[in-house]
């Protein structure tokens, strides 16, 4: 990735006395969002499991999300059951210095992803299981604002900054999204979100 340093995979060797770049991730998740990563020292593995991940699709990525607004059906968006929709649209980068990425109609990466429902809350936000079937670069993040609801505090693809973020979502330990664009937003430090604070005071 970008950092030379202190990633998570240093942060682990260290912690555990390994090897300079040892370490290897089987799989990868955006910066902001928390989550189980599983690593391996050994090539094979970290190949074996992708394949289980992709190829053989074996293994299949699960996300829980915060999201508000109103899911509509449109252009590669069709409802699947009650408060359960799939989005089945393109994407591609659209700046490489931000990372961010937008629906691409011509070329682009394909990739499918469900979204279901598990409750409604009474501010409007919806807690929300996501399935995606590629696992490509904010697939989730693109796919969500394109529907019509975006994940609360993901600034970058047109969440709330504030609405409940910090407090029922950290509170439940449901997800954590958006820190560093919040406080990008902000022009503020990471240290200083209250968001993170939240979620440290909850658990």
């Amino acid at each position: 990735g970008q950092y030379l340093g202190n990633s998570l995979t240093s942060l682990v060797e260290g912690e555990l006395g390994l090897e300079v770049k040892s370490l290897k991730p089987c799989h990868r998740l955006d910066k902001a969002t928390s989550g189980l990563v599983l690593m391996s020292t050994e090539r094979s593995v970290v190949n074996k499991f992708n394949g289980l991940m992709t190829g053989e699709g074996k293994v299949q990525k699960t996300y829980y999300a915060l999201l508000k607004g109103a899911p509509e059906i449109k252009k590669g968006v069709q409802a699947v059951g009650k408060d359960c929709w799939e989005v089945d649209v393109n994407i591609e980068l659209k700046d490489a210095q931000s990372g961010l990425r937008g629906v691409a109609w011509e070329g682009g990466k394909e990739c499918r992803t469900r979204f279901e429902v598990l409750e409604r809350l009474e501010d409007g936000t919806m807690k929300v299981l996501c399935l995606p079937r590629e696992g490509r670069g904010h697939q989730i993040r693109v796919h969500a604002s394109y529907l019509g609801a975006p994940i609360v505090g993901d600034v970058l693809y047109g969440g709330d900054m504030y609405g409940v973020f910090g407090v029922g979502a950290a509170k439940e330990g449901h997800f954590r999204q958006g820190c560093l664009g919040i406080m990008r937003e902000m022009k503020g430090k990471l240290e200083d979100c209250l968001v993170c604070k939240n979620i440290e005071q909850s658990f």
